[in-house]
């Protein structure tokens, strides 16, 4: 779709922007325009959607935030629970050693939307909610508020009775205005019981609103986690080959690899809406550029062929304040109906980009009430140097020309 926006931006701005320019038709001015306005619509409405990325409360800390993944053995396998132990050995290393604030493990880096979705069931109810795997300290390490209860610890390991926490869409649906905290579920087969309720958050989608999330212990947990998740002091990218070096010297045959931040997570999560914001904000510019030639064109044409007139007027005791508002009048009405045809087609063609714009509304007023207001900006200072030179004409000089 993005590509098919570009291309139909580039043809139609090449088409119909370059007209107003070569022609010398008032009406030809009216393609360039509402080219304009459609292209600097969708640039404004992916713009938007970036702004709001960044406003938006993920309900967990970026800042200082670093994961990398590696290869985990299958589930049951002995091997597994040797990297399990291991794992939770390396994590009190990390935890130890300067730079690092805490550590932790979980099934899940941030904005990661590929995870397991699980069935739930309780007395009253059966629901699917996304499943999470995750160790001690993560709730901490990741900036997650509890609302109640209590995060995982070393005491729910396999042995003890096992546990699970909720976050709070997930709270609210199995247990609307009641404590959730020692309730009983059954996850596969297997009893659990709620000790904690945690803040709703975007850890997996910035895009996303709150799903069902559903966090078992890790050391409860068939598979080992994937991802270690450590939260630093200083820069968290100097800090990856000392998490390495620590991690690959205990786990040689499953090395760290791809580390990154949660702060460079979400840009690549934001990364389709900050290009097509660049791609159609840049052919808006392209086509308000040829828009303005056009205008500046056909009204700087319109004077010349029209000085015998005017200058007749002014003869006769019209103002020369007449003269500029009746070629300014000329130019903004027909700036008005470009303008207005422009966002008019960028409103029907808006469902066509909507799986695009994100947190905003692909009909969203504050956009278009903008672009109109730019458009119609540039239109008016580009028709004000024919209409001031049409009010700087002399009637004798133009009756003599004649």
């Amino acid at each position: 779709m993005l590509c098919f926006g570009t291309a139909l931006s580039v043809i139609s701005t090449v088409l119909f922007g370059l007209a107003p320019a070569l022609q010398t038709t008032r009406m030809a001015v009216l393609p360039a325009l509402r080219e304009s306005g459609n292209t600097v619509s969708g640039g404004g409405l992916f713009g938007r959607s970036v702004m709001r990325a960044w406003s938006i409360d993920l309900g967990f800390r970026a800042e200082g935030l670093l994961t990398a993944g590696f290869s985990a053995p299958p589930p049951g396998s002995a091997s597994s629970e040797r990297m399990r132990s291991a794992q939770q050995v390396l994590v009190e290393r990390l935890r130890a050693m300067p730079g690092f604030e805490s550590a932790a493990l979980a099934s899940d880096a941030p904005q990661n939307q590929l995870h397991s979705r699980t069935q739930i069931q309780t007395q009253d109810a059966a629901i699917t909610a996304d499943r999470h795997t995750a160790g001690s300290g993560f709730f901490h390490t990741v900036g997650m508020a509890l609302v109640s209860g209590r995060e995982f610890s070393a005491r729910d390991d396999a042995a003890a009775p096992k546990v699970a926490i909720v976050n709070q869409t997930l709270a609210a649906r199995l247990w609307p205005g009641t404590n959730p905290l020692g309730r009983s579920i059954v996850v596969q087969k297997a009893a659990m019981q709620v000790v904690g309720v945690v803040r709703d958050s975007r850890y997996g989608s910035v895009w996303d609103e709150p799903h069902f999330d559903l966090y078992v212990a890790d050391t409860q947990a068939g598979a080992a986690a994937s991802y270690p998740i450590v939260r630093t002091r200083g820069n968290s990218r100097e800090l990856a080959a000392a998490v390495a070096k620590e991690w690959n010297g205990v786990l040689p045959r499953s090395p760290l690899s791809d580390f990154r931040t949660a702060d460079e997570l979400l840009s690549v999560a934001l990364a389709p809406q900050r290009l097509a914001a660049m791609v159609f904000g840049a052919f808006g510019l392209m086509a308000i550029v040829l828009a303005s030639v056009g205008i500046y064109s056909v009204m700087a044409y319109g004077v010349a062929r029209r000085t015998r007139e005017i200058g007749i007027r002014m003869a006769m005791g019209a103002k020369p304040a007449m003269a500029m508002r009746q070629i300014l009048g000329k130019s903004m009405a027909v700036a008005g109906a470009g303008v207005a045809a422009g966002i008019s087609i960028s409103a029907l063609l808006a469902r066509f980009v909507a799986p695009q714009v994100k947190g905003v509304s692909v009909y969203d007023g504050a956009t278009f009430a903008l672009v109109a207001v730019l458009v119609g900006m540039v239109a008016f200072l580009t028709a004000a140097i024919p209409a001031r030179r049409a009010a700087r004409i002399d009637p004798q000089m133009a009756l003599r020309a004649e």
